[in-house]
């Protein structure tokens, strides 16, 4: 009699088949990441690669002779107690389609989880510092532009020199006056400057008037200690600007000071 031969094989169930297949987990989208610090070596652009967030880890510095120019659509990230030291050219033509956002790094909600923490943490007022202009080279050209959380120890956006033009920008979540305007040329249009404590404009030109500040359809809302601080001797232009919400009752404040 022939021997039956047993088999160690399992016969598997569908089900079983089913249930023994690898199971896959979306990763959480991440963005390319350019980190930056230190001085400008020579003229750069941010945005060059589509997608790609630029983080700013430590005080950047734009030399003069230097020109950066931030592409439209470019996300741009600081870190806290971080500022963009400019003696040079700093270059931003976003449009409406495309807008360039200059944020915290805390700020997941553009550029994605940059600090890679989670919602550990979430962006405040004051997280980073501000673009200065420190020169009379100094010269920063900035279309539809949102700038954010920033304003630790200075403004978000703060000229003490050379010349600032911004046209369709939006500065919110200040923990200081939005915008700062001290000697030189300044030329805001369309501006708008929402929820910051202090000031939404402090312009404090003590060079006697030598610096031209033009200002046309500005609109501040809630800006806490009032919509404008002005020194006497500047040489202003301003038509269809606006506030609501702001302290003082929406009035001017004259600094005699």
């Amino acid at each position: 009699m022939a021997r039956s031969k047993t088999s160690n094989r399992k016969r598997v169930s569908k089900r079983s088949r089913a249930s023994a297949a690898p199971r896959f987990e979306a990763l959480e989208p991440r963005l390319l990441l350019a980190t930056w610090s230190g001085t400008l070596a020579g003229d750069t652009t941010f945005g060059t690669t589509p997608g790609e967030v630029e983080e700013i880890t430590g005080d950047l510095t734009v030399p003069v002779g230097v020109t950066l120019n931030i592409l439209p659509g470019t996300v741009v990230k600081l870190r806290p107690n971080t500022d963009l030291l400019v003696r040079g050219t700093v270059t931003g033509p976003g449009t409406a389609a495309s807008p360039i956002t200059i944020t915290s790094v805390k700020d997941d909600s553009v550029g994605g989880d940059t600090n890679g923490d989670g919602a550990a943490t979430s962006p405040a007022a004051g997280n980073w510092g501000g673009i200065q202009l420190l020169a009379a080279t100094a010269n920063v050209d900035l279309d539809h532009t949102t700038i954010r959380f920033g304003g630790n120890l200075s403004s978000p956006v703060r000229q003490t020199a050379g010349t600032l033009n911004l046209d369709s920008v939006e500065v919110s979540a200040s923990s200081q006056a939005a915008v700062f305007i001290g000697n030189g040329d300044a030329t805001l249009v369309g501006t708008q400057i929402r929820n910051v404590t202090g000031f939404g404009l402090d312009i404090n030109d003590t060079s006697g008037g030598t610096g031209t500040i033009t200002l046309t359809d500005t609109a501040i809302e809630n800006a806490s200690s009032g919509p404008y601080k002005i020194h006497p001797s500047i040489n202003l232009t301003a038509t269809g600007t606006t506030s609501t919400g702001s302290g003082r009752d929406n009035a001017i404040f004259v600094d005699l000071l």
